[in-house]
């Protein structure tokens, strides 16, 4: 049987890439990788596999694909927000249209509700990536991907400056932790 699930406003079949995201399985979501989708799909099957990739990321070859699944979905990230917004604005009003549309038949007053000003999902590649470059001591690379975050408006300038003070603290406290391994020995 047939699943269906609701993008941009219609319903659609899912394909590939919803099944794979929604499997958790690690090795389908690789092969999914491969698979054109629409943008919530895409995003959630990036997020989903950079999530597993990252809690396995303490042996060496998973700590390499996390790296680069994570980096493909900030790569694509202004897209993928685009899509999103896009998804629930459409979706807000299919859903509004079948309200209103099951009132009337039923002989009843449909009342719009107020407006939802959209906020984009939580994504948790920019800090799981973010993390892993300062275990691996490259703050440029960590700095690089709150700067990501804030071009694709995902964080406002003073979400970038925490993010880059956290930076700078962590690079600070790195130093004196090396400096007095040093001292001792």
């Amino acid at each position: 049987m047939q699943k269906f699930i609701q993008r941009f406003g219609r319903e659609v079949p899912a394909d590939a890439a919803f099944t794979a995201w929604t499997s958790a399985d690690v090795s389908q979501m690789r092969a999914a990788l491969k698979v054109r989708t629409n943008a919530v799909d895409r995003h959630h099957l990036l997020q989903t596999l950079a999530n597993a990739l990252y809690r396995k990321r303490g042996f060496d070859n998973f700590r390499a694909e996390f790296i680069e699944v994570a980096s493909l979905h900030l790569s694509e990230m202004a897209t993928l927000l685009t899509g999103l917004e896009i998804d629930d604005e459409q979706g807000r009003k299919a859903r509004e249209a079948a309200f209103k549309e099951r009132a009337e038949r039923r002989g009843q007053r449909y009342v719009t509700p107020k407006a939802v000003r959209y906020s984009p999902p939580f994504v948790s590649t920019f800090e799981q990536l973010a993390r892993t470059h300062l275990e691996d001591g490259d703050f440029a690379a960590a700095a690089a991907v709150w700067q990501r975050a804030f071009d694709v408006d995902y964080i406002d300038k003073k979400g970038l400056r925490a993010c880059l003070k956290s930076i700078d603290t962590k690079r600070e406290k790195m130093a004196k932790s090396k400096a007095a391994k040093e001292v001792e020995e």
